[in-house]
């Protein structure tokens, strides 16, 4: 469920869009190296003169994943999740290929990613997250927990508390459930209960 208020700031957009790639198996962005190229193309994560292949679907759906799990983990899971998430996720960006462009002026340097094309997209969105770090904007990156759903969104509440994609789906999914199991768990409670004569 998108709606504007859970864009993130910047150009953690990009990251949180491109973890929404796979709403459905059917609708997944990464599913054919046309369909990426277009959407990478119209993101600005992949340049014009870049070609996504087959290959690069696996890659690049990985890196996927892996952004996911760091944004679930900023969602409040379990410690040693969150570490094996960042970690995961450190570890993959030392594996990507950088260099280091030096300009006239201090300023104008810069470092750019390097590699294939899956490489190079792949090396934008660690930039981009390590800009919303720098920024303090990246702990507010987080997935929707309901299994069904695990939708990147922005939280752009006031102690950035928010859990739900959208408490009117996935929240109230939720609530509903933990409605029905303390339910079912309470029933046979009053089952035989006679008053004491």
């Amino acid at each position: 469920m998108t709606t504007s208020s859970q864009f993130a700031p910047g150009t953690l957009e990009r990251v949180r869009a491109f973890i929404n790639t796979a709403v459905t198996a059917e609708e997944d962005v990464l599913s054919s190296p046309d369909r990426a190229s277009e959407w990478l193309l119209r993101h600005e994560l992949l340049d014009a003169a870049e070609e996504i292949g087959a290959a690069d679907l696996v890659f690049l759906s990985d890196w996927r994943r892996a952004l996911r799990d760091v944004a679930l983990a900023n969602n409040g899971g379990a410690q040693t999740a969150a570490e094996l998430a960042w970690g995961d996720m450190r570890d993959r960006a030392a594996r990507l290929p950088l260099r280091l462009l030096v300009g006239q002026t201090p300023e104008q340097t810069s470092i750019v990613p390097a590699g294939t094309s899956a490489q190079r997209v792949a090396g934008r969105l660690a930039g981009y997250l390590y800009d919303g770090v720098k920024a303090g904007t990246f702990r507010r990156l987080k997935a929707c927990p309901e299994q069904t759903c695990l939708y990147a969104f922005y939280d752009h509440s006031k102690n950035a508390s928010a859990t739900w994609c959208s408490m009117a789906v996935c929240g109230n999914r939720a609530k509903a459930r933990r409605r029905r199991e303390r339910e079912k768990g309470d029933q046979g409670g009053f089952e035989g209960w006679q008053p004491s004569a």
